[in-house]
This record gives C-alpha cells, structure tokens and sequence, in this order.
C-alpha cells in the first residue's frame, strides 16, 4: 500500500461521493423507521426498543470496527459500511413488499444501519488523516459540508418518497445509495498508516514536522484521545436534541409539522459552515479558540431555544447549535488525528467516539425523566450547562488534555499551544 496519492483527479470523486452517499443514507434510515412503523399502527415502546437498536450497535462494534481499521486499511471497512447501509435498504424492501415479517426485517434492518455507522466514521476520519490531499484541517472541514449536506437533503427526500411511494421508494434510495458509495470507495486510492520506519510518524502536533514516536502509549491512555471525545461529545448533544426533544418544543409552541423540518434543518446548514469557518480562522491557531468558540456556542444555542417561540430566534439559536457541534467535530478530530501514533489511528478514531454512542443511548432517556419531572425546558437546559462549563473552564481542561503534547513532539520541534 502507498502513503502518498498520485495526482488522481479521481480521488476526491471517490473520497468525498462516498462519504456523501453514506450521510444520505444514514438520515434516510433515521427518517424513515420512524416513519414506517407508525404507519405500521405500532406503539411508542416498540417504537423506542426499534429505535435504540442502531445506537446498542454503534457502542458495541465500534472499537472492534476501529481495530479493523487499523489492521485491514480504511478503504475496505469504509465499503463495508455502505454496504451494511445498502444491506438495510433491501432488508426494508422486503419488508415493504411482505417478503419478510416486517417488524423482524426492520430490526435486522437497524442493526445493519448501527453496523454501517460503527464503521465508517473511524474508518472515513482515519483515512482523511492518511491522506495526503490539501490541508488536514481541510478536509475534515470538507466532510462536515458533506454531512451538512446529507442532514439536509436526506429527510427532505426522504419526506417527499415516503408521501408518494411510501417505504419502497426510501428503501430503493438506501440500496442506490449504499450501491453508489460502494462505487466510491471502490475509486478512493488504497493507503495505510504512514511508516514507522526510523520511529517516525508525520505531522504530529499540527507542525508538519517529522517526530519521534517512542514507544506506543496505549490509546486508552492518551489523554488527548479523551479531549476529542468532551468535543465528539458536545456534538452529539445537539444531535440529540434535533432527534428527540427540539422538536417537540417546536411542535408545543404552536409551529406547523413543516416548520418544524423547515427549522431542524438549519443545524445541517450550520454544520456545513463550521468545516470551511475552522480551516480558515482556526487552522492555525490554538486549540482553546475552537474548543471556546465551539462548547460556547453550542451552550448559547441549548440556553436560547427555550426562551423564544418566534421562528427568526430559533433559527438563530438552532444556528448556533449546528456551528458550534460542527467545530467541535472537526476539532475533534484534528486532535485525535495529530495526537494519536498512526498505526493505531483507527483505534482512538472509533474509542474516541465511544461516548458519542453512549450518550445517543442513555441521554434521551435522562432528559425524558427530567421533561417529566421539570419540563420541557430542562430538556435544553441541562446539556447547555456542562457545555457552557467545558467553555469557561478551557483553559485548565485542555491543560490536562494536552499534557502529554511534550512526549509526543521532539524537543527541537515547537509544540503546538494547547
């Protein structure tokens, strides 16, 4: 396997089609479940046991799709997981058409989804770090457009398929979805880990410089691998609020079904902003600004959404939200990226985004006891005040997470401020 990409027009075709058709898919298969079990006349507790099946998936293969990674290469798992994607897109035709017992097909089904998503984030974010095309910072910022992108164009066309062919026309989409990423992987050039030959490994610490690795610290050990989990984190509560509480406040402060798609879709546009905003203001600078700039916003827009019931506010607070969860995205990465010995980048790619899968599967239940017990604004409230802590408190925390910088970067070379 080569390290470095010959000028192949091809390449990003590959890198970033695939990366699109997976994010389609993935807010298609969140869109349509839901959807296609209420017009099955199922209750809301199957509805929740269904709907946490992805996420059961997402913590349990996780770290072993991350080892994969590591072993295998990130173009092959990559592949594996579109094709799970496409796996659950025929799965949901039959049971569209009756060909399996449908409840039993969308279980099956989900697993598949929580199997794809497992897969490709450590998979796609290890490969970008690999790849030798632009700027590091760069291209995690082009894969959060694409996300964006696919959180905004996946329940819209989801909706409209679903109004006019029901789950057959969703379930194609997946299955040409998962066929089309497969076909970009397939174009993406193979690379592996950068050598270690003479202990060196490439950019570390953000300087571009080569540095001495040492011996291997075991991921679960790097501290920095724990200060992009706090940012995978942080994202993830927003994600959160859009797929449970959001919109049922929307709904409660008297906005109409489309409203409410119309707003929970600024979070995708804001996101994809975030890519290109942290290259071009944060590339250079110290880690503090993005994890600053990205928990306060994040906390801001959580505090703001409960005081408003005005569409023009909350598009602003929902802004907020977006922006802020996708600088922590990329954020987090970049620091697991540079921070991380190469041959075990896959590894703390999927252990860092262990608590992302964690929290999608405990949060929603904490904040339903505490909408229960104090309202519906507790439900933004309380995952604005460990935000709007991690910012005030940026400077101590990401002294301890950037403590083992020193180790990782040669004397001679400047380290990177945390």
């Amino acid at each position: 396997m080569v390290n470095v990409v010959a000028a192949d027009r091809r390449a990003p075709l590959g890198v970033y089609g695939c990366a699109t058709a997976f994010t389609i898919a993935q807010y298609v298969s969140v869109v349509v479940i839901p959807l296609y079990l209420a017009r099955e006349g199922l209750g809301p507790v199957v509805l929740g046991a269904v709907a946490s099946i992805p996420g059961l998936f997402m913590l349990l293969l996780r770290v072993p799709a991350g080892y994969l990674t590591d072993r295998r290469g990130a173009r092959p798992v990559t592949a594996l997981a579109v094709g799970s994607m496409a796996a659950g897109g025929a799965l949901l035709l039959a049971a569209a058409f009756r060909w399996l017992p449908p409840l039993g097909a969308v279980v099956v089904a989900q697993a598949m989804f929580g199997t794809g998503r497992a897969a490709f984030w450590p998979a796609i974010r290890t490969y970008l770090t690999w790849w030798n095309h632009g700027t590091r910072a760069g291209r995690f910022g082009m894969l959060n457009v694409v996300e964006g992108i696919g959180s905004v164009a996946g329940p819209a066309v989801t909706g409209v398929l679903f109004a006019a062919a029901g789950p057959v026309g969703a379930a194609w989409l997946l299955l040409l979805l998962g066929v089309a990423g497969c076909l970009g992987a397939w174009i993406m050039p193979e690379l592996g880990a950068p050598s270690a030959a003479a202990g060196l490994v490439k950019g570390v610490a953000g300087t571009g410089d080569d540095a001495p690795v040492g011996d291997a610290v075991s991921v679960w050990r790097l501290r920095p691998v724990y200060v992009a989990a706090a940012c995978d984190l942080g994202a993830a509560l927003v994600m959160i609020s859009l797929s449970s509480f959001l919109p049922v406040y929307l709904l409660a402060v008297g906005l109409s079904e489309s409203m409410v798609g119309l707003l929970t879709s600024v979070r995708g546009l804001a996101l994809a902003v975030a890519g290109p905003m942290y290259d071009r203001v944060f590339g250079r600078s110290s880690y503090q600004a993005p994890w600053l700039v990205g928990m306060g916003l994040t906390g801001l827009g959580h505090l703001l959404v409960p005081a408003f019931a005005h569409p023009a506010p909350l598009i602003g607070a929902i802004g907020l939200m977006g922006l802020g969860g996708g600088l922590l995205q990329v954020l987090g990465s970049m620091v697991v990226a540079e921070f991380t010995p190469q041959e075990r980048l896959g590894l703390a790619m999927a252990f860092s985004g262990m608590f992302r899968s964690a929290a999608a599967f405990v949060v929603p239940a904490a904040l339903g006891f505490a909408v229960n017990a104090l309202g519906l604004a507790s439900a933004f409230l309380m995952p604005a005040a460990p935000l709007v802590a991690a910012a005030a408190g940026s400077g101590p925390l990401l002294r301890w997470g950037m403590a083992q910088q020193a180790d990782a970067v040669p004397s001679s070379a400047p380290a990177r401020p945390g």
